[in-house]
């Protein structure tokens, strides 16, 4: 916690009621405490935002990735197909592929 939100912590939890309207308790409140914690809103609104454009980004190139690796794997099978030699290294590469997932 912030030494400023721990002030505000502090000098609230001993706020007296004014008045009670509607099942709200009615407070005095500075405005500069209230513009502080608007500000820390709009920060962590746009940081919010800010991650999760990020994670789409990293979810859209882990599914290319995922798309790649299944055409590589397609290719070796075809070759391991059609050689002998070829289909034991194909066999190596195909197995150091699925390690890497």
């Amino acid at each position: 916690m912030s030494e400023r939100l721990e002030e505000i912590v502090e000098k609230y939890s001993k706020a007296e009621i004014i008045e009670h309207i509607n099942g709200i308790d009615i407070i005095a409140a500075d405005k500069s405490d209230l513009d502080w914690f608007i500000e820390r809103a709009e920060e962590l609104e746009k940081r919010v935002t800010e991650n999760r454009i990020a994670f789409m980004v990293t979810v859209e190139e882990m599914i290319k990735f995922a798309k790649r690796n299944d055409r590589y794997r397609e290719a070796l099978l075809s070759i391991a197909n059609e050689d002998v030699y070829v289909a034991t290294a194909t066999q190596i590469a195909l197995e150091a592929l699925e390690e890497s997932e």
